[in-house]
């Protein structure tokens, strides 16, 4: 979706974080079975 970036859970829930000003990279870390794991979104 536009304007947002959308993160699927392990739990199956989709979690949506919208982009309010432009950016170029948003990095944001998930907790999946009790490992972090970095994502970054180009």
């Amino acid at each position: 979706e536009p304007g947002k970036i959308t993160v699927q859970l392990p739990t199956g829930n989709p979690l949506s974080f919208p982009i309010r000003t432009p950016i170029q990279e948003i990095t944001f870390v998930s907790v999946e079975n009790l490992k972090l794991k970095a994502v970054t979104v180009n």
